[in-house]
């Protein structure tokens, strides 16, 4: 009386088992792929970039008029780099004003970093032995 069918679907253990496959196996990509150390390096590129773009418009400035702006106020080492100052602000010891880079139009307006703070930019400066001035991303507070 009772007939067998086939069916050709699928049942509810095979799907589930499929799905777990394709979990295991997108979990595993994404940690391989690892987009969070990909994005972070860009963000490092794009920083690096700002602050090479900063150390040149210096270097024209030191080229045109023979001195970086506010020359006596920049460290001399890379240990004792200073901050650079946000544009208007001033404060000095704390950060180093460069608004001279915006008014004599080297740059439109100074780049602002990841690790800028209330006054600061997020990158730092310094001078070597020769006067030459070399921007930094700021190092992180310990």
């Amino acid at each position: 009386m009772f007939q067998a069918t086939n069916s050709s679907g699928f049942t509810l253990i095979e799907l589930l088992i499929g799905v777990a496959i394709i979990s295991l196996l997108t979990s595993l990509t994404v940690i391989m792929i690892n987009p969070v150390k990909y994005l972070g390096d860009t963000k490092t590129a794009t920083e690096l970039f700002q602050a090479n773009q900063i150390e040149k418009a210096l270097l024209r400035i030191f080229s045109a008029k023979g001195a970086l702006p506010n020359a006596d106020s920049i460290p001399d080492s890379l240990e004792s780099a200073l901050p650079i100052c946000e544009e208007g602000t001033d404060n000095y010891p704390d950060c180093i004003n460069l608004d001279d880079i915006i008014n004599d139009n080297v740059m439109a307006s100074l780049p602002v970093g990841s690790r800028a703070t209330v006054d600061t930019i997020g990158f730092s400066v310094y001078k070597n032995v020769l006067g030459v001035a070399h921007v930094i991303i700021t190092p992180e507070a310990e």
